[in-house]
């Protein structure tokens, strides 16, 4: 059967294969599918490896276990695409649209990410995301909950609005990033190596106004400058954390019965604002709250993080 791959570049002449399948087709050009018009496409268990995907038109293309490593599909349109149980290890999707883009159980080791928008996407329920690069991302409403691993992800300056967030970020960077309205939620009953999440973290001017924080491990996070205004911090570990400058302003530290305080042990809160903030019965023990604003007189401005 003869195959015709067409491309976005109506000028480019369409590629015309004698196949068994569609997947067979583009296995078999994978190198020369640059700006691919593949909408639709079933690519099931399709070996991609190192594929030239550059600019291709995949709108809700089945890549389900596809082996997409190493692959180049930056700039590609993938709104709506499947990659649950794939493998995009070392890909590049720089600039990518993923909206709605559904991957479970993937392995996105490595995988670049930055500028792209993935708003509404699901990467988590058992992804790996170990190294990955989201700097600059799109993730609004993302769903990123429970992966097998966030360790080490990139995700400075990128929009986490409205996302849920999850797993072990120990070493991320986030600086920059917007965590407005972000559900960081981990159970009170988990393990300590399984909640280091955000021990160690660069949160250096992050906003994380009216965020949920439960049972978070904040422990020596870098929270310069950060803007924290009318979060939930129910449970947060911020010992020894970096919170000079950072803007606490009506932060809840308890739960409503006034159990699982916040802990403060040896938090620099050098300058901080801690206006209406209830730190009676708090962990505060080693800390450094020099200068920090605790009535109106002294009110800092207000953050520019929006």
């Amino acid at each position: 059967m003869i195959y015709r791959i067409k491309f976005k570049d109506w000028t480019k002449p369409a590629l015309e294969v004698k196949a068994n399948s569609l997947k067979e087709a583009v296995e078999s050009n994978k190198k020369n599918l640059e700006g691919a018009v593949l909408n639709r496409a079933k690519l099931e268990d399709a070996d991609l490896s190192g594929a030239n995907l550059n600019g291709a038109e995949m709108r809700s293309a089945n890549l389900e276990r596809a082996n997409l490593s190493g692959a180049n599909l930056k700039g590609a349109e993938l709104p709506g695409a499947k990659f649950d149980k794939a493998n995009l290890e070392g890909a590049n999707l720089e600039g990518a649209n993923l909206k709605n883009a559904r991957a479970f159980r993937a392995n996105l080791k490595k995988a670049k990410f930055s500028n792209a928008d993935l708003q509404g996407a699901i990467l988590g329920a058992g992804s790996n995301l170990e190294g990955a690069d989201l700097s600059g991302a799109n993730l609004k409403r993302a769903d990123i909950g429970f992966p097998e691993s966030l360790k080490g992800v990139n995700f400075k300056g990128a929009n986490l609005e409205c996302a849920e967030l999850s797993g072990n970020l120990e070493g991320a960077n986030l600086e920059g990033a917007n965590l407005k309205y972000v559900r960081l939620i981990w159970r009170r009953e988990q393990e300590e190596n399984q909640r280091k999440n955000l021990s160690g973290a660069n949160l250096i001017g992050v906003n994380l106004s009216k965020t949920y924080l439960w049972n978070a491990n904040l422990k020596d996070a870098n929270l310069t400058g950060a803007n924290l205004k009318g979060a939930t911090l129910e449970g947060v570990n911020l010992s020894g954390a970096n919170l000079e400058r950072a803007n606490l302003e009506g932060v809840e530290l308890r739960d409503r019965e006034g159990n699982n305080p916040a802990n403060f042990a040896g938090a620099n809160l050098r300058n901080a604002c801690l206006l209406k903030v209830n730190l009676d019965g708090i962990n505060l023990e080693g800390a450094n709250l020099e200068g920090a604003v605790r009535s109106e007189k002294r009110k800092p401005k207000e953050s520019k993080t929006k």
